[in-house]
Formats: structure tokens, sequence, C-alpha cells
């Protein structure tokens, strides 16, 4: 029953993300290592996400990483295990959190700050922003 009212607390995200995951033809744990696949089955299995991996040759999207409620996609070329996915399940926390709130509080400025980074070509302070940073910590990301 928790489950469930979570999903629906979630529920315009995990919409978004069960959506795009879909769109996108994201092909889960495509062309990894069995190293990664264990890495990304354990977080899965403690974490109660679903994790996609975007191929390289979906070429339709520039997305590297995004999470939507429970769904986390990530681009294989851009994946880096000990930054991206816990940066993204940070944001599911995130989502967890503030429900209903989260595109509004979290999403459209996240979104806004990659845009602007994509502008300008400078990416040095978009981890900096504070939704990002808190994403990072809550998921245990350390950067340099």
């Amino acid at each position: 029953m928790k489950q469930e009212l979570l999903y629906i607390w979630q529920l315009p995200q995990n919409f978004i993300g069960f959506i795009k995951s879909r769109f996108w033809r994201c092909k889960k744990k495509a062309h990894l290592t069995n190293e990664q696949l264990m890495y990304i089955k354990r977080i899965e299995k403690n974490q109660d996400v679903k994790i996609y991996v975007i191929c390289d040759d979906c070429s339709h999207t520039t997305i590297s990483g995004s999470s939507m409620g429970k769904y986390i996609c990530v681009r294989l070329r851009d994946i880096t295990f000990t930054h991206d996915i816990p940066h993204e399940y940070g944001h599911c926390i995130q989502s967890m959190w503030l429900g209903w709130f989260y595109l509004i509080v979290i999403g459209l400025p996240s979104v806004a700050g990659n845009i602007y980074c994509r502008i300008i070509n400078d990416w040095s302070n978009y981890f900096k922003l504070p939704w990002e940073k808190q994403a990072d910590r809550l998921g245990g990301v350390v950067r340099e």
C-alpha cells in the first residue's frame, strides 16, 4: 500500500518518466558490462527505481541523464556510474519528498539551468545550482 501511495504522490513525474522511457526507446540495461549490470540491478532493487540506458544509436535525444519519479534514463556513452546514476537517484529522492510540486520546484529550474548551460556552452557552475547540489548530496556524489 505504501508503494502505491508513493506512486500516486509522484504521479505526474512517474507518468512523464514512463512515457519518456517508451518514447526514447530506452533499452533497459542495453550494451552494459556485467559489472555495470550488477551495479544497476543493485540500485534498482535497493532503491525501488527503474534505470534505463539510452543506446548510442538513439541520436534523436541530446540528453545525458534525467529522472522523473522512479524512472532514470542515462545515455550509454555519457554514463559515469559514480556520478550520473547516483545524481539522478538524488532527484528521485527530491521527487519523493516534493510529490506533485517536484516539477515546479526542481524540474523547471533544472531544465532551465541545463538549457542555459548549453546555450553559453559552460557547464562549470551547473552542479553548483542548489537543486543540483542537493541531488548530488542525496545520491552520495562527491564532485571535485
